[in-house]
């Protein structure tokens, strides 16, 4: 039995330039569409539309149609950073888009084991 049915959406992978009013050809494989397809115990048929950001694993809500300033600066930031990874820039630290802290972590925890990793092969 199932109470809530969750599906998640990618219109870049249909080809499709426009879904729900965002402009896909900007957003690219950025934007996923969360939608609650059942659900027993309230509302079905809801849409949350998402910023996907790959790099750092992260989803962020996207701003509603209507909300013309924000979703531009959201169409800005995915034309500027374009696909690098882990490019920190402002626009990351405007939208909180971002995880600094933890690439931070990982960066240092890598170089701890890499060396670990030089320091016994070498005594082979």
């Amino acid at each position: 039995m199932c109470n809530v049915l969750i599906g998640i959406t990618n219109p870049y992978a249909f080809e499709l330039p426009d879904y729900k009013e965002y402009n896909i050809k900007i957003l690219r494989d950025c934007a996923r569409f969360m939608e609650i397809v059942l659900n027993r115990g309230g509302r079905a048929n809801e849409l949350c539309p998402l910023f996907f950001d790959g790099a750092v694993d992260n989803y962020k809500e996207l701003p509603r149609p209507d909300q013309v300033k924000e979703l531009q600066q959201v169409y800005n930031y995915v034309t500027r950073s374009g696909r690098f990874f882990f490019m920190k820039s402002k626009g990351k630290l405007k939208l909180g888009l971002h995880r600094y802290k933890i690439l931070r972590i990982f960066a240092i925890q890598f170089k701890k084991f890499k060396s670990r990793k030089w320091q016994t092969s070498s005594l082979s």
